[in-house]
């Protein structure tokens, strides 16, 4: 009996110092950098990548300057399907749509929805801009970045680039809407 107790004591001891050898630390690393899906149904070509990359680089130079020090943007270009679905799970903050219309996977609940539309007539083009309203301090940064970063000359020149940007849109915001 001593026997036993004295076994299921030590199995007891070496499970304990077992657990305690194999937990590791945990490391949290945070990133200053927000996460942009671009939804562009146009032909891939590099003036389309320079125009998302534009967009990205204006909306940084807006939301850096809105917090004070330096907050990048990694840009990457994705179906519909895909920046809904990792929109709400957190992948991406933000989701960049240049079309004529709001997808219908966009069309989510719990996501704010802005646009702005290009130039005038015949030459008009839209965009629209879907994050979500969970954090309210970041909703209310990108609320406040997206027009200075469509008003921004970096993305206005990108997008009157003549080799593929969205060509005539007048280079200047006709509207913003929330």
């Amino acid at each position: 009996m001593t026997t036993l107790l004295r076994t299921g004591i030590v199995l007891i001891f070496s499970c304990a110092s077992l657990a305690t050898a194999t937990e590791k630390a945990v490391q949290v690393d945070a990133s200053r950098g927000l996460r942009l899906a671009v939804v562009d149904v146009s032909k891939a070509t590099k003036a389309r990548d320079a125009l998302h990359a534009a967009f990205g680089d204006s909306l940084s130079e807006a939301i850096s300057e809105r917090c004070g020090g330096k907050v990048g943007v990694r840009v990457k270009c994705v179906s519909a399907d895909s920046a809904a679905f990792n929109l709400g799970t957190g992948v991406y903050d933000a989701v960049l749509v240049v079309n004529s219309a709001l997808p219908r996977p966009l069309m989510i609940s719990g996501v704010a929805r802005l646009n702005a539309t290009l130039g005038e007539g015949r030459g008009e083009k839209k965009l629209y801009f879907v994050f979500g309203e969970d954090d309210a301090t970041l909703a209310g940064l990108l609320a406040a970045a997206f027009p200075v970063a469509v008003n921004s000359r970096k993305f206005l020149d990108a997008v009157n680039d003549p080799n593929g940007g969205l060509g005539g849109a007048g280079g200047k915001l006709a509207a913003t809407s929330p």
